[in-house]
This record gives C-alpha cells, structure tokens and sequence, in this order.
C-alpha cells in the first residue's frame, strides 16, 4: 500500500482506537513513596524524623545525622468493577502488583547530604473483556477500551542542605522511565516505552514543637516510541506523555514527647494534559491522535498522626481525601477515577545495630460513580454513553521495609 494511503487508514484506525481524552492521561497517581508514608497516608513533608520522608521532601535529608539505607515494597490489590447493560464485569486486571520502594542517603559533611530515591509515582492496569461495553454501531466497536497498562518507575538523585539549625532545602532531578505503555482494543494493539527527566525542590522547617515542609516536582514530558498493530497493519508510533507537576505543603505537630500529628495538601496539576498527540513518524507522517485531554487540578487533603507506644515501637495512622481530576465529560474506562478515601495504619520498629523495620497496610475506597453522557456519534467514547455505567472501586495496599543508619 502507499504510504499516504497506509497513513490514512492508519490515522482512522488510531481514532477509533480510543487513544484520545485520558488514554495516556496518567490513570492514576501511585502517591505512596515510602512504607512510612503509606502508613501515614503520605502526610510527610513536614516530617523530619523518619527516613520515610525523604522521598517526599528532599530537605528532609538534611535533619538525619549520618548514612543510610532502606529497601522495601508494597502489594496493591485492586478491585475494579462496572455494572453495564451488557452485565456486572470485573477488570482482568484485578490481580496483586508489586511496587518496589529504595532509597540511600549519603552524609560527606555535617549540613550536606546526597541521596537517590527509586519509586513508581504512576500507574495504571484495567482489563475489560469485548462485550463490557458496546458501541452504538458496530463500525464504532473499535474504539472500545480493552486492556490499559501504564508503569512508570522514578529515579531521582537528590540532595539536601541544611542552613541553619531550623531550615534547610534540598531538590534534585527526576528521571522517569516508562517501562510498559498499553493501550488496546478489540481490534487494535498499541505498546511503547519511554523516558523523560524532571526536577524536584523542596524546604523544610522545625523550631520546637512544630515543623513546616513544602515540596515541588515539576511537570515533564515523556517521550514514547512503540508499535501500532490492527489487522493487516503494522508501523511504529511516536507519542509525549505529560506527567503532572505535584505541590506539597504541611505542617506538623509535636504534641508531646509520644503523639504527633501532620497536616498536608497535595496539589497536582492534571491540567497538565492539555494535549495528547499520537504519531506515525516518517516516511507515513500521520498525525493519528490530537485531542484534548480536559482533566482538571486537583488537591488531596491528608492527615498523619504517629504515637509512641514504647521506646523502640511507633504506631502510625493516616486518613486522605483525594479529589478526582476526571470530569464526567471526559470520562473513559480506561481510567476509571472517582474522589477516593485512604485509610492507613501501620507500625515501625528499631532493632539493634541502626536497623529499623516498618510495616503498612491501606484501604482505599472509591466514591461510587454513576456515568451516563450523550450518545457517542464519533470515534470518541470517552465522556459518552457507551462507558455509562456504575462503577465501584476499591484498592488494598499492604507493604514492609527495613531500614540500616550508620
């Protein structure tokens, strides 16, 4: 086939596909970076104490006297289903993942620090079977949603200053790596990878009783490269994924030498997807996808509280209310989102020798959500009444770590 004729059919093919508002749109943020931080339901950036901080706040660094490592992991279970016209479906995508935590500090002089964090701030997996959903004219049924998968690992050198004996700040860079993109059809596969860099600051205060912390990771662009395949078709793609830039503010309290408590806000820029362009490069140059995303900035409001049980033994708790950026209009299945609650709780233990174990579990509850938009009349599902359904969403998250100072 020629080549304009080819990229033609591709770009409608790639249409139907779906890949427009929300497919690459970030699915949902993964906002535990620490077992410390999923036991207080990540209010940590005001947290100069433990080791789990740092991953939230660099400056968090600069308050650790010493070297350090710790290595860790959660499971995440999903539980995700939509009751259709079709049927009640459960996503095949409900199976438990293994998100791997790590982090080192290094101490060269008594107020300079360095030190490298790896965690999987994005994620995403939904899996619906053909039939879940259906089209309003059977030339339509390509650009049903099947299997989704996004995993994007951060690597993030940092460092840490400390001024004074009450403040300090730190930043560093943010190295992303997307190691699986899926985004597939009934008829229609798409798959990539990618890389892209940001960067990260942050400031931390303490005087007393009481702490202050701020945080910021910037926005970034992730290039994706992958293939494109439908029956009797195959080329390569190209495509940016936009990350969001994420604020953190908190403030903590020290109520006495056994209780405290942390108050934060996140805020994070889903506006960020403005555009989303999907193209097969040269020699077919097709623009196959440009559409808008129409996610909105969102917060989340957490509460940490830690209680001294014994010398050695600390008791964490943790509540979040995180606000969804997914407006009925530009619904998809792909990502199915609603305001969600966390609830966490966990328990962190120092043995001998500097060597400290944590241990974490979360429940999070989706807010029910009810979608039924107007009928679909193009390629587009997302934000019509081909996804109208009722969703209900649930996620549980139970984690460990152990830890080494020296």
């Amino acid at each position: 086939m020629h080549p304009k004729h080819l990229s033609r059919s591709i770009a409608t093919i790639a249409v139907a596909s779906c890949l427009s508002q929300g497919a690459l749109a970030s699915g949902f943020a993964i906002p535990e970076l620490s077992v410390a931080g999923l036991a207080l339901s990540n209010a940590m950036v005001a947290n100069s104490v433990d080791l789990g901080a740092i991953p939230y706040n660099p400056a968090a660094m600069a308050f650790h006297k010493g070297n350090s490592f710790s290595v860790g992991g959660m499971f995440v279970k999903p539980g995700l289903s939509v009751k259709t016209h079709n049927g009640d479906f459960d996503s095949d995508a409900n199976d438990p993942v293994f998100v791997p935590f790590l982090q080192g500090v290094f101490q060269p002089t008594e107020r300079f620090s360095l030190g490298l964090t790896v965690g999987a701030p994005f994620g995403l997996e939904t899996d619906w079977l053909p039939g879940t959903f259906s089209a309003p004219a059977p030339q339509l049924q390509p650009t049903i949603a099947t299997n989704t998968k996004l995993e994007l690992v951060d690597v993030s050198p940092i460092f840490a200053f400390r001024i004074n004996d009450n403040l300090s700040i730190g930043g560093g860079v943010d190295y992303y790596n997307a190691r699986t993109v899926i985004f597939d059809t009934a008829v229609v596969s798409v798959e990539g990878g990618g890389e892209g860099f940001g960067w990260n600051i942050g400031a931390l205060w303490q005087s007393g009783q009481w702490s202050f912390g701020a945080s910021f990771r910037s926005s970034a662009t992730v290039g994706l490269s992958g293939n494109f395949n439908a029956p009797g078709v195959g080329l390569p793609i190209v495509a940016d994924l936009d990350i969001p830039s994420r604020l953190q503010v908190g403030v903590r309290y020290q109520v006495n030498s056994a209780l405290a408590v942390e108050f934060d806000i996140t805020r994070t820029g889903w506006s960020d997807f403005d555009n989303l362009v999907v193209s097969a490069p040269a020699p077919f140059n097709a623009e196959l996808v440009n559409s808008k995303n129409g996610w909105n900035d969102v917060n989340a409001y957490r509460v940490g509280i830690s209680y001294q049980l014994y010398p050695a033994t600390q008791l964490r708790f943790g509540y979040t209310f995180d606000e969804t950026p997914q407006p009925d209009e530009h619904f998809s299945a792909r990502t199915p989102d609603a305001d969600r609650h966390l609830f966490s709780i966990g328990v962190s233990h120092v043995l001998a020798s500097g060597w400290t174990l944590e241990a974490a579990y979360m429940y999070v509850k989706f807010q029910d959500r009810t979608v039924s938009g107007p009928p679909q009349t193009g390629p587009d599902a997302n934000g019509t009444a081909t996804y109208a359904g009722e969703y209900n969403s649930d996620v549980n998250l139970l984690g460990a770590s152990i830890s080494k100072s020296f």
